[in-house]
């Protein structure tokens, strides 16, 4: 099998060729040691196996790594070993000068090489039009017109491919190091000049030059005054496409693969005679598990749609630049914001998002504000509880809890900043790319692979705390099936957790309140569910009943999600996406009586409330973060939210009830306080061990540039 390696500057189009070339055949990881997404694919033709690997962008092969970034230092470290028998170097024919240099180091190199000029026709319209051939001759190797869009040129590349594959095998590549032979290919005065003499002479100036659409679309996108508010839409639109119309196609997933996994399993324990805890486990737990994946694929598979869309039409870079100034008082670039603004809708893809981040410590750092930002479960809670406690204030209740959430983001980066990631953010540096027309069938692969990784490695853990909830719902403390949850070992666990919650306003014996905080740690939403079952002493025995899945079954799905889709498009949900794309679960009036009494007082309930707004993550974002960011900083990130939850709640509670007890208030209110500075301390104290082992570890023997110490 040919190994071949897809090589090019940033923006050139080098994904959109790798998946013309491989399509369904390609997988993707991570490059050994590092966090850099490895992508690496198979195609046939004729005769021929080969193996395509998608290198990251660089502009230039450096002699030092401690100068490269990351991505750079693995598309020099993979060159260099030699690993590559046959290379393909994509340009920009309407950049072409910058892009020749990388080319003519390849070409000193000695391993066999294909010149791919992509976006000839955008060339064309800037009056600037390279002569293929001539500079085929100039450089000793096939180059092929291409026009990745269209497709345009791909059988010529193939047949490209397969005449050097009968010349090239795998034994006569040629493995290159550092400081043997070819030094001249570091002369980087000598090669910017053989680009810009070779560019003059291959260039035809065309006198029919039009004005170029990238830089009339830039004078509105990038405008002074007219930057922020294209933004702000573009987000508004992200942000509705992702949560009301992945929201509105739920039902195809809920009421289809749903259903058939959770009478699948009813089915069998019935036939099986199983007794009625394994019914329980599986049903609940595994099927449940199951059930909370497939709730979120729509609204994440929206949102890699959309990200991907504005990664390929050019516009996330221009993004970037219009809001960098206030992201990099966070030290974060103004990449960073946009996945934070998806986390008002879910959490789940916010983490997913920041994969659009160029540096691990800028992911790090914005995976870990993800979690604070209120998310459409939260509000289904919020609502609850501003229908029973705050009336007519309801609304200022939301706002408040809003900017709460917002506001310890922005505390939790700044700490992170000066503690463990500290250190100042790189400079921010981007190509402003050509605009792109989006390739239809690289946006759907781009979106299958990234939610292909979400349902296989996150899913595990969801499925995996849906289980662990179940089992101790069913289960009673000595072992045996409980008969409702009231008795179960969860709610007996929660009863002896519940005196912990006391400083924060919660009664012993409000130990339902306990429970919805177990539960919501699965899915927020089920919060509600809970309190409402507890609350009201409703006794949930009846097992779950068998149903004929083929009544009704597609029809059923099918009509609710054309009903979702008209009301997503309506007046309401237009000006109110997350209002309009919410569940409104109503409670009874029992529950809300019984709430005013357990809860006591509208201190108790909004201090409950910055609880539930900022503890743990659910199951779905800690597998997120499992994923994005290893298991360190998933456990990190949910002591953190615990430790801040309740440092918050037990300061507002005390602070609203100092005149009833002063002792007692100001005692809490110390502890906290010096909980904290004990925790920041230590935090600072740690923070060099911290990143040269946690962080520079990732990097592998490079620069992490994340803290002064680091070297």
């Amino acid at each position: 099998m040919l190994n071949i390696a897809l090589l090019g500057n940033p923006n050139t189009g080098k994904t959109t060729i790798f998946n013309l070339l491989t399509g369904m055949r390609q997988r993707t990881g991570n490059w050994p040691g590092v966090t850099v997404e490895r992508k690496e694919g198979r195609f046939i033709v004729g005769e021929g196996d080969f193996s395509l690997t998608d290198l990251p962008g660089i502009y230039a092969i450096e002699a030092e790594n401690d100068a490269l970034s990351i991505d750079e230092q693995v598309t020099c470290e993979y060159l260099l070993a030699g690993k590559a028998d046959l290379i393909i170097n994509v340009l920009d024919a309407s950049s072409l000068q910058r892009n020749l240099s990388l080319t003519l180091q390849l070409r000193r190199i000695g391993v066999p090489l294909i010149v791919v000029l992509n976006m000839c026709d955008i060339a064309r319209e800037k009056g600037e039009c390279p002569d293929a051939a001539l500079l085929s001759a100039r450089l000793g190797c096939d180059v092929i017109e291409f026009n990745a869009a269209a497709a345009e040129g791909l059988r010529a590349l193939k047949s490209s491919i397969v005449q050097l594959a009968g010349s090239v095998s795998a034994d006569q590549s040629l493995s290159f190091r550092k400081g043997t032979g070819c030094q001249d290919i570091y002369d980087f005065g000598a090669v910017h000049q053989a680009a810009s003499s070779l560019h003059s002479d291959i260039c035809i100036k065309s006198n029919e030059m039009r004005p170029e659409p990238s830089s009339r679309l830039d004078k509105i996108v990038l405008n002074r005054w007219l930057g922020l508010p294209v933004f702000l839409f573009v987000m508004y639109l992200m942000f509705f496409f992702s949560i009301n119309v992945g929201g509105a196609l739920q039902p195809l997933f809920t009421l289809t693969l749903s259903p058939l996994l959770i009478q699948g399993m009813v089915w069998a324990n019935a036939t099986l005679v199983s007794p009625g805890w394994l019914r329980m486990l599986t049903v609940e737990g595994i099927g449940g598990g199951v059930t909370a994946v497939l709730t979120l694929i729509p609204q994440i598979a929206v949102m890699f749609f959309f990200l991907s869309l504005l990664e390929e039409t050019g516009y996330m870079a221009r993004a970037a630049f219009v809001v960098d100034r206030f992201m990099r008082l966070l030290g974060l670039p103004g990449k960073s914001f946009v996945p934070l603004i998806v986390g008002f809708g879910c959490n789940v893809p916010a983490v997913m998002g920041t994969r659009t981040l160029e540096t691990h410590r800028d992911r790090l750092l914005t995976m870990m504000m993800a979690p604070f930002m209120p998310c459409g479960a939260r509000l289904a809670i919020f609502a609850v509880f501003s229908g029973a406690f705050f009336g007519h204030y309801g609304a200022l209740l939301v706002f408040s809890l809003y900017l709460t959430g917002i506001i310890a983001a922005l505390a939790t980066a700044l700490l992170l900043r000066s503690t463990v990631l500290k250190g100042e953010g790189l400079p921010f540096i981007m190509e402003i790319p050509t605009w792109h027309r989006p390739v239809l069938r690289n946006l759907i692969l781009q979106t299958w692979f990234r939610l292909r990784a979400f349902m296989l490695k996150a899913g595990q853990v969801i499925i995996a705390a849906s289980f662990l909830i179940s089992a101790l719902s069913a289960l009673n403390i000595h072992g045996g099936l409980a008969g409702n949850i009231s008795q179960s070992a969860l709610a007996s666990i929660s009863r002896k957790v519940t005196p912990l919650l006391a400083p924060m306003g919660v009664r012993a014996d409000n130990w339902p309140a306990a429970v919805g905080l177990v539960t919501g740690a699965m899915a927020k939403e089920s919060v509600i569910g809970t309190l409402n079952v507890l609350y009201a002493r409703e006794q949930n025995t009846e097992d779950a009943k068998l149903t004929d899945p083929a009544s009704n079954w597609g029809q059923q799905a099918f009509r609710e999600t054309w009903q979702n889709l008209q009301s997503v498009f309506s007046l309401k949900s237009l000006l109110n996406p997350v209002g309009a794309g919410r569940d409104d679960s109503s409670v009874g009036g029992k529950t809300m009586g019984e709430m005013h009494v357990m809860f006591g007082s509208v201190l108790g309930a909004y201090s409950y409330l910055i609880f539930v707004l900022l503890y743990v993550p659910c199951a779905s974002v800690m597998g997120a973060l499992a994923k994005e960011a290893g298991r360190f900083w998933m456990f990190f990130s949910l002591c953190w939210g615990t430790l801040l939850a309740f440092s918050a709640s037990t300061l507002i509670f005390q602070s609203g009830t100092l005149p009833t007890h002063p002792l007692y208030s100001v005692e809490w209110i110390s502890a906290i306080i010096i909980l904290n500075l004990l925790i920041i301390a230590v935090l600072r104290k740690s923070s060099f061990r911290f990143c040269v082992e946690n962080v520079s570890a990732m990097s592998k023997n490079s620069s992490c540039n994340n803290c002064k110490g680091c070297g």
